[in-house]
């Protein structure tokens, strides 16, 4: 376990913010998982869990290198943020 701060880390929701969050945590846990209660679409879908989802929203490009820095994570964020 050498390197690591813990086993596992749990992180609730897969909103934007989950994934993101989640990524992060990797580097410091065995293990990650994300809870959500909504199914998980691959297209970009409204979800019941999320009303504000509907509302316009923006990531800035500093935000988006973090999240797209690495192949791994480019697969997540695009298929469970919807972006491309």
């Amino acid at each position: 376990m050498a390197g690591y701060h813990g086993r596992q880390a749990i992180v609730v929701g897969a909103g934007m913010g989950g994934p993101t969050s989640a990524r992060t945590l990797a580097d410091h846990f065995e293990r990650v998982v994300i809870l959500e209660n909504d199914r998980l679409s691959t297209d970009p879908l409204n979800r019941a869990g999320t009303p504000q989802g509907r509302h316009v929203h923006m990531l800035l490009a500093g935000g988006q290198r973090a999240c797209l820095s690495g192949p791994e994570r480019r697969h997540a964020v695009s298929t469970y943020c919807g972006i491309p």
